[in-house]
């Protein structure tokens, strides 16, 4: 009985740990199931992008007539330039303008010692004086020679004689007399004045320098340097392909550092002489500066007006400038174009296309959004 029992004892154990394996088997079994759903799930989704839509605004171009330019660039520089010395050789004993003064014609720029001077035109007006008196006297003798003839008491060779002296004595008053005016000359010369209005731009040396009046070479032989820069001369050089558009009498506005607006001139001469290193022209043109703001040597920038053309005009906030340079963007079937431009300032607001767009182009106008090219875009709200 007791086997019996030990038996029966063992068989429910074993079926009780085979249930419990069985049990656990099952649950393992659900569980992995269960924790492969998800990912079964999620390799089953797949995520579409939605490209995002621009909100834009369009405009058309407006065709303009605009001034064809060709762009010169140059320097300014004065009317005419002295270099002044003195007319006379000697001692420079006083020199009256410094550099940034401004004469006028007439006004006295710096004198030469004048001692010497003065001595030779008492010594030339002595000359004179005996001169005269020589006159004189040859002039009573032929008189009296004249009244000896007459009667019959003097021979005609001796008026003559008397006749030769007279024209002697003349003509050395006339030779007396041009050395007391060049005497007189001289002196009033040791006082050197300005030749034209103009401004002191150098000075080359100071009182107490010996100078001369001949064989100058060098600025270093003059004393002050002098530039009539009342009128200012813009020299500029404009590429050569653009000598047939350009002539006398053309309009032009010159650009200058420091002026706020451009001045507007003519050009007076077109050089007939190419550069044949540069392949440039010179065209000069002039520009009044009666106030002096404008200063010799400035760099100026020349825009010549050559003619008129049609062109498109847009905002200037439709145009915008990458390495490539200007471009813009079109609106294309719902799509930001990039397309490069060729332009031309009109002033504060405004641009002229010389190339690159037609008049029936949408231009986008500018966006709080930054466009690229290929962009999603749309006129109106945004989808």
């Amino acid at each position: 009985m007791v086997s019996k029992c030990h038996g029966l004892i063992d068989m429910k154990n074993s079926y009780r740990i085979l249930a419990c394996l069985l049990l656990a088997a099952t649950l393992s079994s659900c569980g992995k199931d269960k924790a492969h759903e998800p990912v079964q799930e999620a390799e089953q989704v797949h995520t579409k992008t939605v490209p995002k839509v621009i909100n834009i605004t369009t405009v058309k171009p407006v065709l303009v007539q605009i001034n064809e330019t060709v762009i010169a660039t140059g320097t300014l520089g004065p009317k005419q330039t002295s270099n002044v010395g003195p007319l006379v050789p000697g001692v420079i004993t006083r020199i009256y303008a410094k550099v940034g003064d401004r004469v006028e014609k007439g006004d006295p720029l710096f004198q030469t010692r004048k001692d010497d001077y003065q001595r030779k035109v008492e010594e030339a007006q002595a000359g004179l004086n005996v001169a005269n008196a020589k006159f004189a006297n040859a002039e009573q003798n032929f008189n009296r020679t004249q009244q000896l003839v007459d009667k019959g008491f003097s021979p005609r060779s001796k008026l003559d004689s008397e006749q030769a002296s007279l024209d002697v004595a003349r003509a050395e008053i006339q030779m007396r007399g041009a050395s007391l005016k060049t005497a007189q000359q001289s002196l009033k010369d040791t006082t050197v004045r300005a030749p034209f209005n103009a401004a002191i731009t150098a000075r080359y040396n100071d009182e107490g320098v010996f100078l001369s009046s001949v064989f100058r070479t060098g600025p270093e032989s003059g004393v002050l340097q002098l530039q009539e820069n009342h009128v200012i001369v813009a020299v500029v050089r404009a590429p050569e392909k653009a000598l047939a558009n350009l002539h006398v009498g053309q309009k032009a506005l010159i650009t200058i550092a420091g002026q706020k607006e451009p001045k507007a001139t003519t050009i007076y001469a077109v050089n007939d002489m190419v550069d044949i290193a540069t392949r440039t022209v010179e065209v000069r043109m002039a520009l009044q500066n009666k106030d002096y703001s404008i200063k010799s040597g400035q760099f100026a920038r020349a825009e010549i007006l050559v003619g008129a053309k049609q062109a498109l005009s847009l905002p200037k906030s439709t145009v915008k400038t990458d390495a490539n340079g200007s471009y813009v963007y079109i609106y294309q079937d719902g799509t930001a174009v990039k397309t490069s431009v060729e332009t031309q300032d009109l002033g504060v607001d405004r641009v002229a296309v010389i190339s690159g767009l037609s008049e029936y182009d949408d231009i986008i106008l500018e966006n709080t959004l930054a466009l690229h090219d290929g962009d999603t875009v749309s006129i109106g709200e945004a989808q």
